[in-house]
């Protein structure tokens, strides 16, 4: 892995992955539960430069006493660093400040959410949207139906795995710990109407249980929203549904998918308002 975190997974030209023009904003992901960013080095070109933030604590077992809040200010102050160094490959403004998407999948997309909210009154980092990739709505009334669901949790033998895989399912077994504990952070007070726009991407089957029972990550899966729309019914500018069920959208046959919807989410995050629009026309005139 690079040394740094947030490591680079993508350049936005693939002919000439060293350029230091750049035309795109810059997204930055975020691991999911299992602590690791190989999913995102699956993907195909998403036309921009990505970084991704690993969970530093994968191999030592270490955890966060202060639960995703904590991981929130962590990351932000990764990424703070990160705009800092010169071969971090984004656009520059010409007050020095920087626009940057973030997003993740599954624990990913709460963890952006946290991020988002850390960054929200930063003078030289701009979060300009977030894409949650089928990240479910786990907050306090979640939970509370999760428990009076039938659902049971998805639960993974360690018996027979090499041991990333065994301490990425460590790294779950937290991250569902600290789920449990979280509560979504409130945009309140100066951080109100800060909360940057997001857009959901949405695994559109059922993880396949061997009883045929349903798991706890689809309890919402009927709803467009994944259960969103008890934080905030105008939570998402968009849903985009992807083909795939929750652990099977960065298999080889579904990761094209993902990678198109994840090239649709950021083109409608960045997309200019028709008021910028209508300026920048004004500016060339």
């Amino acid at each position: 892995m690079d040394e740094f975190n947030p490591e680079r997974i993508q350049p936005e030209d693939w002919s000439f992955p060293n350029s230091p023009s750049c035309s795109s904003t810059t997204a930055v992901l975020i691991h999911d539960g299992g602590g690791t960013t190989y999913p995102y080095h699956c993907l195909g070109s998403l036309y921009r430069n990505v970084y991704g933030i690993r969970n530093p604590y994968f191999f030592s077992g270490d955890i966060f006493p202060g639960g995703l809040p904590e991981m929130g200010k962590v990351y932000a102050d990764y990424i703070r660093d990160a705009v800092k160094r010169k071969d971090f490959k984004c656009r520059r403004k010409l007050d020095g400040s920087v626009d940057l998407l973030i997003g993740g999948w599954s624990l990913g997309g709460l963890l952006a959410l946290e991020v988002a909210k850390e960054l929200a009154d930063d003078k030289k980092i701009n979060v300009v949207g977030m894409v949650m990739i089928d990240s479910v709505y786990t907050g306090v009334d979640a939970q509370r139906q999760l428990a009076d669901s039938e659902a049971k949790p998805i639960s993974f033998s360690e018996e027979g795995k090499s041991r990333n895989e065994i301490l990425s399912l460590r790294a779950m077994s937290e991250a569902v710990r600290m789920i449990e504990d979280w509560t979504p952070p409130t945009w309140e007070g100066r951080l109100a109407g800060k909360r940057p726009k997001c857009v959901l991407l949405r695994a559109r089957d059922y993880y396949p249980t061997e009883d045929g029972e349903l798991s706890t990550i689809d309890v919402f899966r009927d709803d467009d929203m994944l259960g969103w729309s008890a934080y905030d019914p105008k939570m998402f500018t968009k849903v985009l549904e992807i083909p795939g069920h929750h652990f099977s959208i960065f298999d080889m046959d579904k990761v094209d998918s993902t990678t198109r919807g994840l090239q649709n989410a950021f083109d409608k995050l960045t997309q200019p308002s028709a008021r910028q629009r209508m300026l920048a026309e004004l500016q060339c005139m």
